[in-house]
């Protein structure tokens, strides 16, 4: 999918279930949320056992970290569950992981506001095929079946309701190909259980009429007829840019009517880093790894993610993120390059790569000015260095963006010192310098 343009769109069903568009057209039941009178919504009503189940009160914040919630099977089995804590929404969920089939209810739980259990519960199914009847796969998919008349302009957000699963109940990419005698394309639907995205062929048009869709996940195959009531093209998105043009979907945005907006959007941090890699890579070779916190780390690894042609991932210290991890994989990365000490990736992590096939190459330094000249002495070739305060991050965060473009490497001093190590591998170097912010960050005599 290397010459497709990737539409984000602003859907967040862990975060904020904004995606209203997707409930109640979901057919079967097999996907639901709950009612407005419950403070607590739920991704999913019914799935397939080891699929996580996600609670959530971003509106209202009725999660906290002191709740609970028991879930009884018909059988008497409880499962008891607590909450994770989301860093970028500073919110509490649920991630309900249940590994037996039944009919599981809400036994007890001490969440404010949930007015109606019964929207909360759950049913479990032993298998994709028990679930949906089919078991190589399967694509909700009456947002289409149920209004077969799609306008031009709703055909992209129509399309990104579909839902996929492959043969083991877990999301999986769904391929649309479009077409009649005179036109035809093919698009990517990748919905994660957070956020629905989609990949469009480059200047597709496709005029009025009416079109079949062959619908294809994991080996499972439908088909649907539709009427295209008006013309559909992305040529006006491109604008002699290749770059990916994301539509916000968000009908309160006043952007939305007037510009193309670009949006890389997920659940929390680590998705969104992983929502940035797949519009850039459908494969790579290298990725860069660096722990989410570690702000000044981040923003030296900008040179070599441009280097190593690379995306940047994120990942807590103690055990690799999963959205993290699962994207690694998707891209079929052989190298992994890590920005940090143990102490910010833990060498648990590197041993579970290595474990995975991956070479791992750790980037560090006895502390920050350390860690910036190790990731500058990985870089094949540059003639410019970068020098930023260690604690202004807004300059270091500008500086960001043109060495990722140049590949300068970003070098960090005190404000009014710099440390021997940096000063004495800028003059090895013999390279030019570009200090960014004002005296206020570096000092004058710095810059002499």
């Amino acid at each position: 999918m290397n010459n497709l343009l990737k539409k984000i769109f602003s859907v967040f069903l862990i975060t904020a279930l904004v995606f209203s568009a997707l409930a109640g057209t979901i057919e079967g039941g097999k996907t639901s949320y709950a009612s407005s009178a419950n403070s607590v919504s739920i991704s999913r009503n019914e799935v397939v056992k080891n699929n996580v189940v996600f609670l959530n009160s971003v509106k209202n914040k009725s999660i906290n970290g002191n709740s609970t919630v028991t879930y009884v099977e018909d059988s008497g089995e409880e499962l008891k569950f607590t909450p994770l804590y989301n860093d970028d929404t500073e919110t509490y969920y649920f991630e309900i992981l249940i590994g037996k089939a039944g009919n599981w209810k809400i036994k007890e739980h001490n969440i404010e506001g949930v007015n109606y259990t019964s929207d909360l519960d759950i049913i479990v199914h032993d298998s994709l095929y028990d679930m949906t009847g089919s078991s190589t796969g399967y694509v909700y998919k009456s947002a289409i079946s149920e209004n077969t008349n799609i306008s031009g302009d709703n055909l992209e957000q129509v399309l990104s309701q579909l839902i996929g699963l492959n043969r083991n109940g877990n999301y999986a990419e769904v391929k649309v190909t479009i077409g009649n005698s005179s036109s035809s394309g093919v698009f990517y639907i990748d919905f994660d259980g957070v956020s629905s995205s989609i990949n469009i062929p480059n200047n597709i048009y496709l005029n009025a009429g009416n079109y079949t869709l062959t619908i294809e996940v994991d080996g499972y195959s439908t088909t649907e007829n539709i009427n295209l009531t008006s013309d559909y093209t992305n040529v006006e998105d491109i604008n002699n840019d290749e770059s990916p043009q994301l539509r916000s979907l968000s009908s309160t945005s006043s952007l939305a009517s007037d510009f193309y907006v670009k949006r890389y959007s997920g659940s929390d941090r680590y998705a969104t880093a992983v929502e940035i890699s797949k519009s850039k890579f459908s494969t790579a070779e290298n990725v860069v790894l660096v722990n989410s916190d570690s702000v000044n780390e981040i923003l030296s690894a900008a040179s070599l993610a441009k280097q190593k042609n690379a995306p940047i991932l994120l990942t807590k210290a103690d055990k690799l993120n999963s959205y993290s991890e699962n994207e690694i994989n998707r891209l079929k990365a052989k190298n992994v390059y890590i920005v940090g000490s143990e102490k910010e990736i833990g060498k648990a992590i590197e041993t579970n790569l290595q474990n995975n096939g991956k070479v791992v190459t750790r980037l560090t330094g006895s502390n920050i000015y350390g860690t910036a000249i190790s990731v500058a002495k990985q870089l094949s070739s540059f003639n410019t260095v970068i020098v930023s305060s260690s604690s202004s991050h807004s300059d270091s965060l500008s500086a960001a963006a043109l060495s990722a473009s140049k590949g300068y490497p970003i070098l960090y001093v005190e404000n009014s010192s710099i440390p021997s190590e940096t000063l004495n591998y800028i003059k090895s170097k013999n390279c030019s310098v570009i200090v960014v912010g004002g005296s206020a960050t570096v000092s004058n005599s710095v810059q002499d």
